[in-house]
């Protein structure tokens, strides 16, 4: 036991120890004759210095015996998930101003072990062997557990491995992938997110498995897709699943942009699969580090999917944009994302090649495209957004030089100019403002409010 405790020269976890809920929460196993402790990502994350999301916990106790405690006032318990022996703790108190500050809730887990595995569920069978617990989890660095004294209890050497920047499964790589599956997906966010490396070993029995991710549900297979695309590191993340097939059995969608040529004047990586990688490259310098921007040029040329051999033999692929739609709502319908993330990605699927267009547009299409990108002139706010996904497709090809990147930056900005101008002007200007407004019918306003707002713009 005494190299499974690591006695640490200074204390990290004072902040995740003196929080006062916290302290409440011990009392209370305390009191009780049980053991808690810190687990999994809230130590990780400590050790590392990175933000803290979720604190969870593990014990001794026995979910029914904690079901049973006679609770202090201000404690509610919430069974979330008993036949796991997780129970989420929400706690109560009164601050220095009198006012209720209720907590969003501790999940607390009872020591166990997983049987009869499938690759999705288990069995699960309850003990008071703490390294048991731990050796039923993913990864040695999500297998370290801290007390209320500071101690960390480190059973698979995770410590050193955090020190090293190493991402190791636990014990037995095949093992821990046949438990669940979706640790394949895990393992490449993790080196993304936390900038670690693996085993080449450990690539090659992920490649064996890969195809039974079809088996895990959409759900849970996007909850560890979006942490690695909003990672700082989403390229790298895309190619890692690419080449070890796991791509094609979530997104196959995706992995036919690799057959897609294109013309080398415009696109020298050879292909749109290599394009796309590219222009997500670029999305840390634009500053697009949510989900639903990632996702938007992830998708901006899934159109190019739908083109005719013929066409996309030669590296022509005029309106993909068009096509690109209806693809998108077969892929929201097939991995069940939610709706938020991809209503930029229409946007951007459907304009980002008008967008480079507008100068040579008639006024009349210029109109239509402002009108399209602002909701009928009502909404700004993703139009920024949408710009900058626009910048990384087209800054998304190789060996770019410094001139040509400035070249596009400009023109990008030149062209948010006359977009922000003529949605501006097109707001001064109201249905009111026409002569015998009030004669108009409804079903021919707003074609007349668009004529009258073109004269108007013309007439300046």
């Amino acid at each position: 036991m005494k190299n499974e405790v690591k006695f640490l020269k200074s204390n990290p976890f004072k902040k995740l120890i003196n929080d006062p809920y916290a302290q409440d929460l011990y009392k209370l196993f305390k009191d009780n004759g049980k053991e808690l402790r810190f687990v999994g990502g809230c130590v990780r994350d400590t050790l590392l210095g990175r933000p803290i999301h979720d604190v969870d916990f593990c014990t001794n106790a026995t979910p029914e015996e904690m079901m049973e405690w006679k609770l202090p006032t201000g404690f509610q318990r919430i069974p979330t998930g008993l036949q796991h022996g997780t129970i989420t703790f929400v706690i109560s108190r009164i601050n220095n101003f009198n006012d209720l500050i209720i907590h969003s809730g501790f999940e607390v887990t009872t020591l166990r072990t997983d049987k009869n595995c499938d690759g999705r569920h288990a069995e699960v069978e309850f003990t008071e062997d703490w390294k048991e617990d731990a050796r039923r989890r993913d990864f040695t660095i999500n297998a370290l557990y801290v007390d209320f004294n500071g101690n960390l209890y480190d059973y698979f050497n995770g410590y050193e491995h955090l020190k090293k920047k190493k991402l190791f499964f636990i014990e037995d790589t095949e093992k821990r992938i046949k438990e669940d599956y979706l640790r394949i997906m895990r393992y490449f966010r993790f080196l993304v997110q936390l900038k670690f490396s693996g085993l080449d070993s450990d690539f090659s029995i992920i490649s064996q498995y890969a195809s039974e991710l079809k088996n895990i549900s959409m759900e849970r297979k996007w909850q560890e897709f979006e942490k690695g695309l909003v990672s700082d590191y989403p390229m790298e993340f895309l190619r890692m699943l690419f080449t070890s097939g796991v791509l094609i059995n979530y997104i196959p969608r995706l992995t036919l942009l690799c057959r897609k040529k294109e013309k080398k004047k415009h696109h020298p990586e050879g292909n749109s699969w290599e394009h796309t990688l590219l222009a997500m490259g670029n999305c840390a310098a634009l500053k697009l580090h949510k989900a639903d921007q990632k996702v938007a040029v992830l998708f901006h040329d899934i159109g190019k999917t739908m083109v005719v051999k013929k066409l996309a033999d030669e590296g022509c692929y005029n309106g993909h944009d068009d096509l690109g739609i209806p693809v998108l709502k077969e892929l929201q319908e097939e991995l069940k994302l939610p709706k938020s993330v991809l209503k930029l990605a229409k946007m951007v699927v459907f304009y980002h090649m008008r967008f480079w267009k507008l100068k040579e547009m008639r006024i009349g299409k210029a109109y239509d495209f402002v009108q399209g990108i602002t909701g009928n002139f009502r909404d700004f706010s993703m139009v920024e957004d949408f710009i900058r996904c626009c910048l990384a497709d087209k800054l998304g090809r190789k060996n770019i030089t410094e001139k040509q990147q400035e070249k596009i930056i400009n023109e990008g900005n030149t062209l948010y100019g006359i977009i922000r101008a003529l949605y501006e002007r097109c707001r001064e200007i109201s249905f009111l403002d026409i002569p015998n407004a009030e004669d108009i019918k409804s079903e021919d306003r707003e074609k007349v409010l668009k004529n009258y707002r073109i004269q108007q713009i013309q007439k300046e």
